[in-house]
């Protein structure tokens, strides 16, 4: 366990502001890697010269994105760097209960999260896993949130605790797929700013409710709060 390292880009603590756990005290961790976003060509943003980036108006890096159904969105995620740490060090930080794993692509490392996820469990601590559901992975322990980008597998959906889906002016409810209209914990997000809440997006999303009761929305609270 001590020589076990993760690539990690970025580490805080917060609260959760998504899906089932929405108010829970949360370490974040970003790793490093992705195998959805893509840094395209061509963009009408300001280029960081250094690392050929472009930049929004936080200072971070945008990446172009696919959900499911193909549809882009910017990803402000510097998923391409990251620092080696230790599992250890990444646990002994952790004074909550809960643990979340995001990225970039998390189950990039599913080998070495399976053993962490033991050592978390032994600790008390439920580890919580974001992902595109793009890479095959089932575990024995952890929540896994499944936010499904192209080319996800249906094996995820299956393991999924929740879906969370983007909604925006180019949802279309009658095109998600049969896997994901079925699944017993869907939420659905608004597409919105960087730091801001799209009041557009949240009425299509209350419109989509109304069609899909069952269905829950997912506030991101942190935002509402201007906290990460």
């Amino acid at each position: 366990m001590t020589q076990l390292t993760l690539p990690i880009s970025e580490s805080f603590h917060s609260l959760q502001g998504e899906g089932t756990f929405t108010g829970t005290p949360m370490h974040f961790i970003r790793t490093a890697g992705c195998n959805v976003g893509r840094h395209p060509e061509s963009v009408t943003w300001e280029i960081d010269k250094d690392r050929d980036f472009p930049i929004l108006k936080t200072g971070r890096p945008a990446y172009l994105c696919h959900t499911y159904d193909n549809r882009p969105f910017w990803c402000d995620t510097d998923f391409q760097h990251g620092d080696q740490t230790s599992v250890r060090e990444l646990l002994d930080n952790t004074w909550e209960k809960h643990i979340c794993f995001t990225g970039g692509e998390p189950l990039l490392h599913k080998d070495k999260l399976d053993i962490l996820m033991d050592e978390a469990n032994d600790r008390g601590i439920l580890v919580h896993i974001e992902t595109s559901g793009t890479i095959e992975w089932e575990p024995n322990l952890g929540w896994i949130t499944v936010s499904p980008k192209q080319g996800y597998s249906p094996l995820m959906i299956q393991v999924a605790d929740e879906i969370k889906l983007l909604v925006d002016k180019d949802f279309h409810i009658e095109e998600v797929p049969p896997d994901i209209r079925e699944h017993e914990n869907v939420f659905i997000q608004p597409v919105n700013g960087e730091l801001t809440i799209d009041m557009d997006n949240f009425k299509l999303c209350q419109e989509v409710l109304r069609v899909k009761p069952e269905w829950k929305l997912s506030i991101q609270l942190h935002k509402f709060l201007n906290i990460r």
